[in-house]
């Protein structure tokens, strides 16, 4: 027990030793670790908005038909729009640089809503339309007798 607890403090003092040769002693260590993680954290949330963007497409296409060639169309628009606001956030996080934590959780965060949210989003959407076409027929059913 007591050599577990000596063999902890061991390397802790190992790793401040550590971190005061390499000049990332005391606070700049943490902002850094704090702006990493605040970068992360921004990138979960623009895959997310980036998805919920996605699907206000989706429920309009469901609205409004679309031919192929106009979906392709937006498809095309959209992930301009996606790429262009992705290289916004890693300019304005880490002045351009390429993190690839960073992708990692821009598509995480796709994802995570994707099946999440998206899923049961849509699935109560179509028994809602199931609904809306059943009572729609019954009113033209009424109608027409």
């Amino acid at each position: 027990m007591i050599g577990k607890s000596l063999a902890g403090q061991i390397r802790v003092i190992v790793m401040l030793k550590l971190f005061e040769l390499s000049g990332m002693s005391g606070t700049r260590f943490s902002e850094a670790v704090f702006h990493e993680a605040h970068a992360c954290w921004r990138s979960l949330l623009a895959g997310i908005l980036l998805m919920m963007l996605y699907d206000l497409l989706r429920l309009f296409r469901l609205l409004v038909k679309h031919s192929a060639g106009m979906v392709g169309v937006e498809d095309v628009i959209y992930w301009v729009f996606a790429s262009l606001a992705v290289f916004g956030l890693f300019y304005l996080e880490n002045d351009g640089a390429l993190r690839f934590y960073m992708i990692g959780a821009v598509a995480f965060g796709m994802i995570l809503y994707d099946r999440i949210v998206s899923t049961n989003f849509f699935r109560v959407l179509k028994k809602a339309g199931r609904c809306f076409r059943i009572k729609i027929r019954k009113k033209t059913q009424r109608q027409s007798r």
